[in-house]
Order: C-alpha cells, then sequence, then structure tokens
C-alpha cells in the first residue's frame, strides 16, 4: 500500500510541471499576438495618415489647378483688353501684301489678255505641254511652302490630292474668266483649250503666291 501511494503522487508532481509549462507557451502566444494586433494598429494608422495627406495633396493640387487656370482667363482677358485689334493699325507687313498682291493682279491682267491672244499661234501639243509645265510648277510651289518639312509619309499622301484639286480650280477659273471676257465666243474647242493652257501659267503662279502669302 504505501509503494501505492507514492507511485500516485509521484505521478501528481509529474503532472504538475507541464500544466505550468503549457500555461508559459500560451502567455507567450498570447502576447506575442498582442504585440502583432498593437504593430497592425500602428501600420493601419500609418497607412491611413498616409492616405490623408494624398487626399490632401490631390485637393491642394487641384486648387492650384483651378487658380492656375483662372489666371489663365485674366491673362486673355488682359490682352484682349491691352493689344490694339489688327484692323485698327497698318504694319510693313499689311504693305508689303497690299504690293504683292497689287502687283500680281497687274501681272495677271496683262498675262491673261496676251496669253488669250498668243494662244491663237500655239499649236495643240505645245497646249499640252504648256499644261504640264503648269502642273509641274504648282506641285514645286506647294512642295516648296511646307511640305518639305513632312518626314510622315501618310501626311506626303495629302500632297498630290492637294496639288490637282488646285489645279483643277485653276483651269476652272481660268475658263471663267475667259468666258466672262467674251474670249469663248466664236472660238472652237481647240482655241479654248489652247487659251486654257496658255494662261494657266501664270494662273498657277499667282495660286501658289496666294498660299505663300497666307503664311506667317
Amino acid at each position: 500500500m504505501p509503494k501505492k501511494r507514492k507511485n500516485r503522487s509521484a505521478k501528481k508532481r509529474g503532472k504538475k510541471p507541464s500544466l505550468k509549462l503549457i500555461d508559459q507557451k500560451l502567455n507567450l502566444i498570447l502576447k506575442k499576438e498582442n504585440r502583432q494586433l498593437k504593430g497592425q494598429k500602428k501600420f493601419f494608422k500609418l497607412e491611413k495618415e498616409q492616405l490623408e495627406e494624398v487626399e490632401d495633396f490631390e485637393n491642394l493640387e487641384r486648387k492650384q489647378l483651378k487658380e492656375l487656370s483662372g489666371i489663365e482667363e485674366l491673362e486673355r482677358e488682359i490682352k484682349e483688353q491691352v493689344s490694339p485689334h489688327p484692323l485698327r493699325r497698318i504694319t510693313i507687313r499689311d504693305i508689303s501684301k497690299a504690293l504683292i498682291g497689287a502687283f500680281i493682279g497687274i501681272i495677271s491682267h496683262f498675262a491673261f489678255s496676251e496669253g488669250a491672244h498668243l494662244a491663237e499661234g500655239v499649236s495643240v501639243g505645245r497646249a499640252s505641254f504648256i499644261l504640264l509645265v503648269s502642273f509641274l510648277i504648282g506641285f514645286i510651289f506647294i512642295y516648296l511652302t511646307g511640305y518639305r518639312k513632312i518626314l510622315d509619309r501618310k501626311l506626303l499622301f495629302f500632297l498630290p490630292v492637294r496639288l490637282v484639286a488646285i489645279y483643277l480650280v485653276t483651269l476652272a477659273t481660268v475658263f471663267f474668266v475667259l468666258y466672262t471676257f467674251n474670249f469663248t465666243v466664236g472660238a472652237d474647242i481647240s482655241l479654248i483649250y489652247k487659251q486654257v493652257a496658255v494662261v494657266s501659267l501664270p494662273a498657277i503662279i499667282g495660286a501658289s503666291a496666294a498660299d505663300l502669302i497666307g503664311r506667317e
């Protein structure tokens, strides 16, 4: 009997240390979890503060952009009020454009009247050659007025389209002017063709010059 009691007491003594160890481990786990929770709370708090700072920065940026747009609008209004209207003053550029326009108009008048008379002594083949020369001159003028600076091939596709449009408008204008001044009255088709061909040369130059004058 005494031996059995001793064994039982030994077993009880052996169990007590294991429970204490478990309690210690649980306490350590709880402490670690508390630390992690505190760390997460700090992290969430810091993240919230950063989001608030970002929102404040965005609001400030929007406010600055609004103020900047207001300043630009104010500057535009001041320029409109201060700067003189282009129709209220005459510059050297206006005088030079008027001189060039008058010069071209005078020359085109003589070229038109003389060309219509010279067409009577020009053959149909020579008239066709003059039409080809007029087309080439129009190509050179249009290319030099801006298309030579274009490197994109897709934009260069519009060069022949623009050239053909200007060329057809020029020929139609020449025919209209000839018809208006009675140069086509009593004339056969071949003579009208030769008159249009001869006059098309100065006309295409004038059309190209108009494009040049309109540029800054």
